[in-house]
């Protein structure tokens, strides 16, 4: 298994190696080619000049590398015409978006986040293509992170510079007075032990994660941006998930609305129903298990060992489901209480139960487990295509991947 593991980590490097040299090659060439121009004749005789030069990478997805802070620098100098840019890893990485926003002063997208990433942002950065005179003006129009950790005065150097920014998402983040640039973790277990300060690549640490939070909806109060979408949560936090009306007082023209799933209550519905608003799209977020199990959705999976193993899980959830009906309890009791505020035309509050119903809650899952224990479940009469996606592991066998799903089972069937 070492010698096949080394095998890989070989490949990998070559390939990543081509595709430097690959991304390299493009750069110049657009550089080089780019002064070339045609001139065609108009009827009115004005000259019109066609560039004739292969077209810069624009987007680029970084998905799945384990060291993003080694990998990115050696590329930043063939990005200059990159409009957007996501960072996805499985690993903690430290970024210098400062470096990005030099490299890239094009950037209109960024996106950094899943497991992790410390966010370096020392702003406000004068792109490259700015004179030094007068205040920075970013292109940056939407700014996406996930699991980040970031420092809050650089986060509003940032944002002062932004006019055009539309969409501003910050989900799960934590806020740092100042972040080391030496020696940083790369474990998920250590970054989250950096709420009692044990992280080593944390020097100074917030005192109270809703503090910065809070400070970050003033902020943006004061310079007004017209954001198309908004969202912040804080790790360890959760509670700082804005209401709808919070959201319309802070972008009244908010077209897209972000919640973590144990956040939609019925409240919330009835408030999406009733407060007027441009909203077309709801994202949810959640936290994903480490564990999964599939084996119900084969024949085999549901037979008498399988169900037994699901119920003695079940059992474990005992307190969970305890503490959703004690929610659903208080959240009936407060629109009782508060019923006549709502007119004759306000939602059926069993149909705004039942449509909330699958949404991540332990109480939701028991109920789906019972339902396919109970032996009268089909999985999935009509399917006709499944796609089964984990960026952790990029070009598996189908066959392999079959058996790590379905470990119980057979692929042939």
């Amino acid at each position: 298994a070492p010698r096949v593991q080394k095998q890989q980590q070989r490949q990998q490097e070559a390939q990543w190696n081509e595709l430097v040299r690959a991304l390299e090659k493009n750069h110049v060439r657009y550089r080089q080619t780019r002064r070339q121009t045609i001139r065609l004749k108009h009827k009115d005789k004005d000259d019109v000049r066609a560039a004739i030069f292969d077209n810069p990478l624009r987007h680029l997805d970084f998905i799945g590398f384990q060291n993003l802070d080694l990998l990115l620098p050696p590329i930043l100098p063939f990005l200059t015409f990159l409009t957007t840019l996501r960072l996805r890893s499985r690993t903690f990485g430290q970024v210098s978006f400062d470096a990005v926003l030099k490299a890239c002063p094009l950037l209109e997208k960024f996106q950094a986040g899943i497991v992790g990433v410390i966010l370096e942002l020392s702003g406000p950065s004068i792109p490259a293509n700015q004179q030094l005179s007068g205040p920075a003006r970013l292109p940056l129009r939407s700014f996406e992170l996930e699991n980040a950790t970031l420092e809050y005065s650089s986060l509003t150097n940032l944002l002062a510079n932004c006019p055009n920014l539309q969409d501003l998402r910050l989900i799960n983040v934590m806020f740092m007075e100042r972040i080391s640039t030496s020696s940083h973790t790369s474990t998920l277990e250590t970054l989250q032990g950096a709420v009692s300060g044990s992280a080593p690549f944390i020097t100074q640490q917030t005192f109270n994660p809703n503090d910065h939070a809070a400070s970050v909806l003033e902020y943006l109060k004061q310079i007004r941006l017209r954001l198309r979408s908004f969202h912040i949560s804080v790790y360890a936090a959760r509670e700082l998930d804005l209401d709808p009306s919070t959201i319309l007082s802070l972008c009244p023209e908010a077209t897209e609305w972000t919640f973590w799933t144990e956040g939609l209550t019925e409240s919330i519905v009835h408030d999406l129903s009733l407060l007027p608003n441009n909203v077309t799209s709801l994202d949810l977020l959640w936290d994903t298990s480490p564990e999964w199990e599939l084996s119900w959705m084969t024949p085999l999976g549901l037979n008498l060992d399988h169900r037994r193993a699901r119920q003695a899980r079940r059992n474990s959830w005992r307190a969970e489901i305890s503490r959703d009906e004690q929610d659903d309890l208080g959240s009936t009791q407060a629109r009782g209480a508060n019923e006549k505020a709502f007119s004759g035309a306000a939602a059926d509050d069993s149909k705004l139960g039942e449509d909330l119903r699958g949404l991540g809650r332990v109480s939701d899952v028991n109920s789906m487990l019972e339902q396919i224990d109970s032996g009268r479940f089909i999985c999935w009469p009509s399917l006709q295509k499944i796609s089964l996606h984990d960026d952790s592991e990029i070009g598996r066998h189908p066959t392999a991947e079959l058996r790590r799903l379905f470990p119980t089972d057979t692929t042939s069937k």
